[in-house]
């Protein structure tokens, strides 16, 4: 596999930030893919060349994203691949649009014939609601 496939993946999934300018957290990703075994940012560091504290940077933006865990300093994959992570995160954000989808249901039902109306249909509705609230007091 190419970088241009981790880095593409990095960008459908936010990874890269507007600070890994140079695309650093594509060496530190790749790295721990590669070795296998929990690592730390100092062993990353030598390996690849980087500075331990973007290693160190990297890892906890790792592990924040839920790629890694950390235990005693060492990081290692959370999940047993990349694709377990994605079908998990797809998981989690279907479950997560399904609630947004009836909160927006119930706001709709709530303001329902507020929007998409121009000034003279409101106008109308506000007459109409009006009249009945007369004729309902007869």
């Amino acid at each position: 596999m190419d970088d241009l496939e981790i880095v593409e993946f990095c960008k459908k999934v936010n990874l890269i930030s507007r600070r890994d300018i140079d695309k650093t957290v594509i060496v530190v990703l790749r790295s721990v893919l590669s070795m296998g075994y929990p690592v730390g940012s100092t062993e990353l560091a030598r390996i690849s060349g980087l500075h331990r504290l973007t290693c160190r940077y990297h890892l906890e933006r790792l592990k924040d994203f839920g790629l890694l865990d950390e235990e005693n300093g060492k990081y290692k994959m959370h999940f047993s691949s990349i694709r377990e992570y994605v079908v998990y995160r797809r998981n989690e954000m279907l479950a997560m649009f399904r609630e947004v989808e009836e909160i927006a249901k119930r706001m709709d039902e709530e303001f329902s014939g507020v929007w998409g109306e121009d000034d003279e249909q409101r106008g109308k509705k506000r007459k109409r609601k009006k009249r009945e609230r007369l004729f309902a007091k007869w």
